[in-house]
């Protein structure tokens, strides 16, 4: 295989700018890369640090509503409390409801994205193999396909894998394709050897690879992508501007110093910074644009999340196939381009319509806040199948306060308009409620809103948010005698979520003897004029997580779309 660096038609001087351009281009993202990783866990630090602080102060003048029930004289009956054990459930087989409309949606989703994937690996293909080959053969062909479609495992990871064995297995189904294909063409007697095709996959995907790691790490995955694009442009501008502007003209560059009164390395040092700054604001101007978009639920964190990944894939391969002239360069945005066309042809030829009567199920999601990295990996599981059929509530706690960062959020936070996130009374709380967003995205999927509360309106909240809710999921792994406010929590879940709506998590970290005491001690107060109150046979339901594996995670949306309610729900499909 032959790469020409340069087309014999491309004038030196051309040359040397192509050359410059790419090479500040690729250092400009490896700074990034970088750069990337500890700026976001600083931003984040401080975002936490000052979210936090934001929930320890007490609003002014909070009034606490009345209560809802009034308790009255009378009997009722002793609560049966059901513990599931992960591993000795089974479901019937189920087409319709719920359950089928969230198979259905992710199956839709899926082919959204290959279609969109594949259409950007085949602008590539036939530019590298123009450029390679000077011609277009099957063989090879089906190779780039192969090769250029790695974005798209990384996007379906994204996108649907619970839990690490199904990434895993993707991944190995994505290089056994690759091994498939050298024994297919050794059995033909053509094509490259392993090693060869093992070359090729790191020169295309390799760099873009590592680079998507350095926004994809857990801890910084909600900003990663917004910091790694801010200071590539500006990176991008402290070494493109001054040349521009500057580099050409040695007697303007001469001037620029003796006007200011600089030496020449401080000059350089006073262009590169105005170069950042131009630049730099024009990033900024991309990231409040972003806001904007994802206001007017254009975009979300998880379509802005994929975008990233094919951006990042773009850039580098683009920049190698401008050596061999200043046209190829257009190949990565007219792929870039036809796959964004393909998605939003996707959306809407393949994603369900919204609901025009905006019912659409709604969970709240309770835990403990000390699980820390157990609470991220639980959303992140119950969001890749919630989010298909619904909206999720939490109340945001310090498990959560840095990993579900939304755009606007973060923005408002570097803008220091944060406190106007937090729920400051009653009417405030009214009115957040009444703006509740139950519309879907474009790509089908709903959104999760994070209520911010001080030190004394979480409690109002969370009442309100019960009420509210169609089904409640609360996390008490790691129950314990401290965690009085679950204790406050679970109170009001038995005084005002029907029963049949409320499902307990509990895996071997909860002090199991105590959460049975509080349960059966919390009922003895329950007013028996209550709805559960009313109930003969009242029986409460705790899933006993063990392995926390993505099937554990299925086995619990299995529950929640088990229960009478959701079971019963019209999906848009059964109302047109």
């Amino acid at each position: 295989m032959t790469v020409l660096l340069w087309n014999t038609t491309t004038p030196v001087l051309l040359q040397e700018s192509i050359a410059a351009l790419t090479g500040a281009s690729m250092f400009a993202l490896l700074l990034a890369f970088i750069l990337t990783p500890p700026v976001s866990l600083f931003l984040l630090w401080l975002y936490r640090r000052t979210i936090l602080k934001g929930m320890d102060q007490e609003a002014k003048l909070v009034v606490e509503p009345p209560p809802i029930i009034q308790s009255v004289a009378g009997k009722k009956q002793p609560l049966r409390i059901k513990t599931q054990p992960a591993n000795s459930i089974a479901f019937p087989a189920t087409g319709i409801g719920l359950a089928a409309h969230l198979k259905r949606s992710k199956s839709q989703l899926r082919l959204t994205y290959l279609l969109a994937g594949l259409v950007f690996g085949l602008a590539f293909t036939i530019g590298w193999q123009m450029l390679v080959d000077q011609q277009i053969t099957p063989l090879r062909t089906l190779l780039f396909i192969i090769l250029f479609s790695w974005p798209v495992v990384l996007a379906f990871n994204q996108l649907f894998a619970i839990g690490w064995q199904e990434r895993v297995f993707r991944i190995g189904l994505y290089f056994t394709l690759i091994i498939v294909y050298f024994l297919l063409i050794r059995l033909a007697g053509k094509g490259m050897d392993l090693l060869d095709i093992s070359i090729l996959w790191f020169i295309l995907n390799g760099i873009p690879t590592v680079f998507l790691a350095a926004t994809q790490i857990r801890k910084i995955r909600a900003v990663g992508p917004l910091v790694m694009g801010f200071f590539t442009v500006g990176i991008t501008g402290t070494m493109i501007l001054p040349s521009l502007f500057l580099g050409q003209d040695k007697g303007m560059v001469a001037g620029f110093e003796s006007a200011f009164q600089i030496n020449t390395i401080f000059g350089d040092w006073v262009t590169d910074f105005i170069g950042f700054i131009v630049l730099g604001l024009l990033g900024w101007a991309l990231l409040i644009w972003l806001g904007i978009q994802y206001r007017l639920k254009r975009i979300n964190d998880q379509s802005l999340s994929i975008d990233a990944i094919f951006l990042l894939f773009m850039i580098p391969n683009s920049l190698t196939l401008v050596y061999s002239g200043l046209y190829w360069i257009l190949i990565g945005p007219l792929a870039y381009l036809g796959y964004k066309l393909v998605k939003q042809i996707g959306y809407r030829k393949f994603i369900p319509p919204a609901r025009k009567d905006g019912k659409v199920p709604g969970l709240l999601l309770l835990r403990v806040f000390s699980l820390g990295k157990r609470s991220l990996r639980l959303y992140d599981a119950l969001a890749k199948q919630w989010l298909h059929l619904g909206t999720i509530s939490l109340i945001a706690g310090p498990d959560l306060v840095t990993g579900l960062v939304e755009p606007q959020e973060f923005l408002d936070f570097l803008a220091g308009k944060t406190s106007r996130q937090f729920v400051q009374d009653q009417t405030d709380l009214d009115a957040r409620l009444q703006r509740f967003d139950h519309r879907s995205d474009p790509d089908g999927r709903y959104r999760t809103t994070e209520f911010f509360c001080r030190a004394n309106t979480w409690k109002m909240t969370m009442k309100r948010l019960g009420l509210e809710s169609d089904t409640v999921l609360m996390d008490l792994r790691s129950f314990s005698r401290t965690n009085q406010g679950c204790t406050f929590e679970l109170e009001q879940l038995l005084n005002l979520v029907p029963l049949a709506r409320i499902l307990l998590i509990i895996d071997p970290t909860t002090d199991h003897d105590f959460l049975i005491e509080t349960l059966q001690s919390l009922w003895k107060n329950i007013p028996p004029n209550s709805e559960n109150g009313r109930l003969m046979e009242p029986e409460l339901l705790i899933f006993e997580a063990t392995s926390g594996t993505g099937h554990e995670a299925q086995t619990l949306m299995r529950l929640l779309l088990e229960q009478p309610k959701l079971k019963e729900w019209p999906t848009v499909e059964q109302l047109t």
